[in-house]
């Protein structure tokens, strides 16, 4: 039973590491630019966990309000990656479960993946029953 998240970011290098730590922890990563884009891949494939770049992508805050007012990723687990912009506290106000910040490192990067390895795997379970 492999679990997958979807990434929305442009940063190339948070692509690349959030690749790897992933990939190290069991989780398939779907790397997506465009937040349209995103919100169509949303809608037709089921998520476990959706990670949003809030301050590299257009309306990276907006997003994570929209996700968890949708149907379709109301209980997916959401990270909120920030940059100085948008702050943790305003992550965690528009809906995110876990917030990282820039610059990226693998060892926080894996920590967070780990804690939510299991609430991941809950709403898997869930979904499927």
């Amino acid at each position: 039973m492999e679990l997958t998240a979807l990434l929305l970011s442009t940063d190339a290098a948070a692509h690349a590491l959030l690749q790897r730590v992933l990939g190290n922890v069991g989780i398939r990563t779907e790397v997506c630019a465009a937040p349209a884009a995103g919100l169509r891949l949303l809608k037709s494939k089921k998520f476990e966990g959706i990670i949003v770049d809030c301050d590299d992508i257009d309306c990276g805050g907006d997003l994570l309000s929209i996700l968890r007012g949708e149907g379709f990723a109301r209980n997916s687990i959401v990270f909120a990656i920030v940059n100085g912009t948008t702050s943790m506290s305003d992550a965690f106000g528009m809906g995110a479960n876990f917030v990282l910040e820039k610059p990226l490192s693998s060892e926080r990067a894996s920590r967070c993946f780990k804690a939510a390895c299991g609430l991941m795997v809950g709403e898997r379970r869930r979904y499927y029953r």
